[in-house]
This record gives C-alpha cells, sequence and structure tokens, in this order.
C-alpha cells in the first residue's frame, strides 16, 4: 500500500484525506501564469484544504468590501 503525504505539511494521509482527493493537478500551466509550461501535482489533507480555502474566502471577502466603500 502506497502511504500518501500532504505536499503542503507532510503529513499522512489517513483515511478521510485519502477520500477527498484534494489538490491541485494541471498537466500544462498556460501562458497567462507565471508557472507557464509548468507541470504542478500538488497533494493536500484535508487540514491544509481548510486553511488555504479559509484563506481565500477572507481574502475574497475583504477585497469585495473594499471594493464596495
Amino acid at each position: 500500500m502506497k502511504i500518501h503525504k500532504c505536499d503542503l505539511c507532510s503529513k499522512d494521509f489517513d483515511v478521510f484525506d485519502e477520500q477527498e482527493h484534494f489538490g491541485l493537478h494541471y498537466n500544462n500551466v498556460g501562458y497567462g501564469s507565471r508557472y507557464d509550461e509548468c507541470h504542478i501535482d500538488i497533494d493536500m489533507c484535508c487540514d491544509c484544504f481548510d486553511r488555504m480555502m479559509t484563506c481565500l474566502l477572507y481574502t475574497s471577502d475583504a477585497a469585495d468590501e473594499a471594493r464596495s466603500v
């Protein structure tokens, strides 16, 4: 059995991490990014996914508030 690890925090995946399949997987990033032509394969545990989403949502809410003022 292959043991998967989170590419962000190095935690060994538990059963919940394995079933969710959180991550970023791109075979070839396009020209609009500074990572043009890169292959991205990042696996995330549930905790890191939750942290990422909280950060994105908080940042998004703050940006929306600033635009509405």
